[in-house]
């Protein structure tokens, strides 16, 4: 392959029609990620990343506890937060797993709970 040559994406024996049906389910999956990201809905697989950012997407959600990903990154790491959709407040709410009493001092320390 020359410099001046594009990259080849599929190999010699992929039809076109196979490769248009390619391109098309890519462009589909792309397209319901990009739904996902930008209209999250608070549950464990699409978590929002602020209460703010719920709220934002689905102004008639009630207050309730939703799955929050602060940094975004990955919903796997999500934490279930109270969202207070009346002032957008959120207030997290550790997993019985994590709270121990550092972790608890932690998070109340963070929110203004204790001074």
């Amino acid at each position: 392959m020359s410099a001046d040559e594009p990259a080849r994406m599929f190999g010699p024996e992929i039809t076109d029609d196979q490769k248009k049906e390619l391109v098309i389910r890519a462009y589909k999956q792309l397209k319901e990620k990009f739904a996902d990201f930008t209209k999250p809905a608070g549950d464990k697989n699409n978590p929002a990343k602020t209460c703010k950012d719920l709220h934002a997407s689905h102004p008639e959600m009630p207050s309730g506890e939703y799955w929050i990903d602060p940094n975004g990154a990955d919903p796997k790491d999500a934490i279930l937060a109270y969202c207070n959709m009346d002032t957008v407040l959120h207030v997290y709410n550790p997993s019985q797993e994590s709270q121990g009493n550092t972790t608890s001092l932690l998070m109340k320390m963070k929110f203004g709970l204790v001074t």
